[in-house]
């Protein structure tokens, strides 16, 4: 099944959509186009996925300024999704969402996470400081990658 005839009365409010086969689900707002997973759109699963990329494309996503902004951005392309699930009648799953976005909260957790004393730390750029401790430390810009803490000047 292709995915502009499951979401047909989506795409119409987001002119100049592109669709691509991949290995994951994910939106590059640069050529405007979602990546999905073929074998996965037969499932409510796979739909649900592909409603969250298509969210993300309707509110129009694009950079992230830092990790809190990005993990507000998966917020509001979920609470899109539901929206497009229930306009096209696909049945939404509240724990499919939390389990995504739990995943990034565990992922946003262990970066900001002092290396020094284990307190939380704030984000400036590409690092963190720890408030208790003064500590600085870089974390990597990709979100695909381990999370890895270094020592920063």
């Amino acid at each position: 099944m292709l995915p502009s005839k499951l979401f047909s009365k989506v795409l119409v409010d987001i002119p100049g959509l592109a669709f691509e086969p991949s290995n994951d689900f994910h939106w590059q707002p640069e050529s405007k186009t979602v990546w999905f997973v073929e074998g996965m759109l037969e499932t409510n699963h796979g739909q649900l996925l592909l409603a969250h990329e298509l969210g993300h494309a309707k509110l129009a996503h694009s950079e992230f300024s830092s990790d809190l902004d990005l993990l507000k951005k998966e917020v509001q392309a979920w609470a899109e999704a539901k929206k497009i699930a229930k306009t096209c009648k696909i049945k939404f799953d509240e724990n499919l969402a939390e389990d995504c976005l739990n995943s990034y909260r565990h992922w946003l957790d262990k970066r900001s996470t002092c290396p020094n004393c284990s307190q939380t730390g704030y984000q400036t750029s590409a690092n963190y400081h720890c408030i208790n401790c003064n500590h600085r430390w870089r974390v990597s810009s990709s979100q695909t990658t381990r999370v890895c803490r270094l020592a920063s000047a």
